[in-house]
């Protein structure tokens, strides 16, 4: 069934030119994620190769096309055709990785099977052409068919080479819907320290790919592998943690992965949802009323973002986003009002409002069952959409008044962004109207406090 199954799909006509090209000049297979994705029933998202042909003679091959030499020393070319672009690797062997990322040097073979041994998942370690057939050497068929993710050959080993392998497993388990076994995990818990080896920007990447998956029994497996606090330290402290509130029923962890839950499909507000109370244990106040208190715990939490995002790197237009999520995520606990949203959008901007209007319904709705606020939902969003479909909200760069007539009327240095501030605030609670004469007469009448 696998077998026709690939033989039976409509390869785009550049891949088959590519795999013919191969073929006829020695061999060449489709490699690892196409051929796994093919037999899973999804639609690949590039098409690999790999062949015997040394790395001089493919050039040579493809020389009526675009190619870009991107890997000499891994024997890697880069083919552009109609604008769409494939690598063609020769078959190899890495050698150990001194840095448990790269291979000290590598062993070039002309045996298909001992390439598929050095990757790093059965799923993953298959290859395809139209005269051998598919290649299985690691029985990633049964695997797919089990939705099982498991490391060729022993796992301790693959790590060791690759440390990115570990975050690799849990994207595949959080994208592609595979199970990592018992015994892979332990392999993974042992070997955590070898994310230290791992540049942040690629741990960035991997981990926002699990986040935008279903990511709800990863966490829980990162979580008990030790893995999720080598990214985000301070997460560990909301483990079991009891919140200890009559506003909630869950866990902090618990809230935190059903706040992410709650939230659309988005890497913003997924990552808010996973900050926004991080600052909790830090801030944690015991009441006379024998309840836990968090006062200020959205600043905590803003921090903790900012820190763990740099490191990260992310960059600072995403940063600022998701620390001002975090620092405003209670904002229409207290009040849901029109005023209240004008002053959001006036602050931050339409597009802010919405998703900070998002996070807090999420979190609302993963509190206890007790405090759900469907009444509130409803007005809240009801009132975002009365405000954006009539006009656009002032901010402090678009007041009618500028500096220039502040100055002519005697006023200087801080003086002005106090006024400018205070009439803008006066705009937003509907006592005033955004027009010049309006807030210049306020100003010359002394109506304004600063």
């Amino acid at each position: 069934m696998y077998q026709k199954k690939l033989y039976n799909y409509n390869f785009p006509k550049n891949v088959l030119l590519i795999l013919d090209r191969l073929n006829k000049n020695g061999e060449g297979f489709l490699v690892g994620g196409c051929v796994r994705d093919i037999l899973s029933n999804i639609e690949p998202e590039d098409f690999d190769f790999v062949t015997n042909i040394d790395y001089k003679n493919l050039l040579n091959i493809f020389k009526d096309f675009k190619v870009k030499e991107i890997g000499a020393t891994f024997g890697i070319i880069q083919v552009t055709i109609e604008n769409e672009s494939y690598e063609i690797a020769k078959y190899r062997i890495d050698s150990k990785q001194s840095d448990g990322r790269r291979p000290c040097s590598v062993v070039y073979t002309n045996d298909i099977l001992e390439d598929l041994k050095r990757r790093d998942f059965t799923i993953n370690g298959m290859a395809f052409n139209f005269k051998r057939g598919l290649i299985d050497p690691f029985n990633a068929v049964e695997d797919i068919e089990n939705h099982k993710l498991k490391f060729i050959g022993n796992a301790n080993e693959r790590i060791k080479e690759d440390g990115l392998r570990i975050l690799r497993a849990f994207r595949f388990q959080a994208t592609k819907n595979f199970d990592i076994e018992k015994k892979d995990l332990d392999e993974i818990y042992k070997n955590r320290d070898m994310l230290n080896k791992i540049s942040h920007e690629r741990i960035n990447q991997e981990f926002s790919k699990i986040l935008l998956g279903n990511f709800k029994k990863t966490f829980y497996d990162m979580k008990e592998s030790a893995i999720l606090e080598k990214i985000i330290p301070e997460i560990k402290d909301t483990y079991d943690y009891d919140q200890n509130s009559k506003y909630h029923k869950y866990n902090l962890f618990e809230h935190i992965i059903k706040v992410m839950e709650n939230v659309p499909t988005n890497l913003e507000l997924r990552y808010a949802a996973l900050f926004h109370d991080l600052g909790k244990p830090s801030s944690k106040i015991l009441g006379t009323d024998g309840y836990n208190h968090y006062y200020n715990h959205e600043v905590i939490s803003a921090e903790i973002a900012e820190k763990r995002l740099k490191d990260l790197k992310f960059s600072r237009k995403f940063i600022e986003e998701i620390k001002n999520l975090c620092l405003e995520h209670m904002r229409f606990n207290g009040s849901k009002s029109e005023k209240t949203i004008k002053k959001i959008i006036s602050k931050y901007g339409e597009n802010f409002c919405e998703k900070l209007i998002d996070l807090s319904i999420a979190d609302n709705a993963a509190k206890a069952d007790n405090i759900k606020d469907e009444d509130g939902k409803k007005i809240l969003l009801e009132n975002f959409e009365k405000i954006i479909s009539k006009s656009k909200v002032p901010n402090i760069n678009t007041l009618a008044i500028k500096g220039e007539d502040l100055i002519n009327l005697g006023y200087s240095g801080k003086e002005i962004g106090k006024l400018k501030n205070s009439l803008l605030d006066l705009i937003l609670n509907d006592i005033l109207e955004n027009e010049r004469n309006i807030l210049l007469e306020a100003v010359k009448n002394n109506k304004i406090k600063i």
